[in-house]
C-alpha cells in the first residue's frame, strides 16, 4: 500500500511539471507574438517615414 500511495505522489508531480512546462510555453508563445507585433509597428513607422520623406 505504502508503495502505491507514493507511485500516486509521483504522478501528481509529475502533472504538476507537466502544466508548469505548458505555461511556460505558453508564456513565452506571448512574448513571441508580442515581440513580431512591436517589429511590424516598426516596419509600419518606417515605411510612413520614407513616404513621407520623397514628398
Amino acid at each position: 500500500r505504502e508503495r502505491g500511495g507514493e507511485g500516486e505522489e509521483e504522478e501528481e508531480e509529475e502533472e504538476e511539471e507537466e502544466e508548469e512546462e505548458e505555461e511556460e510555453e505558453e508564456e513565452e508563445e506571448e512574448e513571441e507574438e508580442e515581440e513580431e507585433e512591436e517589429e511590424e509597428e516598426e516596419e509600419e513607422e518606417e515605411e510612413e517615414e520614407e513616404v513621407y520623406g520623397t514628398e
